[in-house]
C-alpha cells in the first residue's frame, strides 16, 4: 500500500496534468478452466455427450426393425439392439458381443441360430475378436452364398428386403445357379447401385 501511494505522489510531482491510469492485475486461469481446455478431456464420450454429438449405426439381422439409428457416444451394441426394437426369438445373442461400444457409421449384425456373421458386420463375439490369424477360407465362409441362402437370409442384405430376396430365389430356380456375384444384377429390381452395397457380403458356390 505504501509503495502504491509513493508511486502516485511521484507521478503528481512530475506532471500535475498527467492522467493516472490504474490497471487491474490479470486474473490467473483457474484450475477448472485449465481442465476444460485440456486436450486429454476432449473427445471423450462424456465430453461428446455434453456437446450434443451423435452416432449413427446400421443394425441388421434378427432384430425387430433393422435400420439406421442415432445413438450417443459411449453407447454399446445392447443400446443399438434396443433401438431396433430388440432381438427376434430366433436370434443367437451368444454369437455377438453386446457389451462392445458402437462406432459412428458402424454396421452391426445380429445372426440367427446357426447363421454365420456377414464379413462386413462388426457385432462380433469376444472369441472372434481375439483371433489373430483366421483359418484359410474362413473369410469366404462368412459371405452369403447366393446359390444356397434361404430367402429369409437374403432379405437381411442391405437394400434387398423380402420381395427382392424371393426374386433371387426364383431367378436361380428358373435359370440355374449364379456363376458370379455380379449376375445378381440380372434379377428384376436389383441394379448396379444395390449390387455395390452388397458385393462385399456375397459369394457364389456350386449351388444346391
Amino acid at each position: 500500500m505504501f509503495v502504491v501511494a509513493a508511486g502516485v505522489v511521484l507521478l503528481l510531482q512530475q506532471d500535475d496534468n498527467a492522467p493516472i491510469q490504474v490497471l487491474a492485475p490479470a486474473a490467473a486461469p483457474s484450475a477448472a478452466s485449465d481442465a476444460a481446455a485440456s486436450p486429454s478431456s476432449l473427445g471423450t464420450p462424456a465430453a461428446l455427450r455434453q456437446a450434443g454429438a451423435e452416432l449413427r449405426v446400421y443394425i441388421n439381422g434378427a432384430v425387430e426393425r433393422p435400420g439406421v439409428y442415432a445413438l450417443q457416444p459411449g453407447d454399446r451394441l445392447v443400446e443399438a439392439l434396443a433401438a431396433a426394437g430388440g432381438a427376434l426369438p430366433e436370434a443367437d445373442l451368444t454369437a455377438v458381443n453386446l457389451a462392445r461400444r458402437v462406432q459412428d457409421e458402424g454396421y452391426y449384425y445380429i445372426p440367427r441360430v446357426g447363421e454365420k456373421l456377414p464379413a462386413a458386420a462388426e457385432g462380433v463375439s469376444a472369441t472372434q475378436q481375439t483371433q489373430t490369424s483366421p483359418a484359410p477360407g474362413a473369410a469366404a465362409s462368412l459371405l452369403m452364398d447366393l446359390n444356397t441362402a434361404l430367402a429369409s437370409a437374403l432379405e437381411t442384405l442391405p437394400g434387398i428386403g423380402a420381395v427382392r430376396a424371393q426374386a433371387i430365389v426364383d431367378y436361380r430356380t428358373q435359370n440355374g445357379p449364379f456363376r458370379s456375384t455380379q449376375d445378381i444384377t440380372r434379377v428384376p429390381g436389383i441394379g448396379p447401385v444395390t449390387y455395390e452395397k452388397i458385393q462385399h457380403l456375397i459369394t457364389v458356390g456350386a449351388g444346391p
